[in-house]
């Protein structure tokens, strides 16, 4: 995990899309406020990539 500072005021939209832009990881997973991922879901994506 990183933090870092856009240096100006946007919205959510476009402030995801720098961070997604900074990313340097393989694999990102979004999640909106309030969402969270199934207790399997990184298992379950890990088989279904593997198949």
């Amino acid at each position: 995990m990183s933090l870092a500072a856009n240096g100006i005021r946007v919205g959510t939209a476009v402030t995801r899309n720098i961070a997604l832009g900074r990313a340097a990881a393989p694999l990102i997973q979004n999640l909106a406020a309030g969402e969270e991922l199934e207790p399997t879901a990184l298992h379950t994506f890990v088989v279904l990539t593997h198949e």
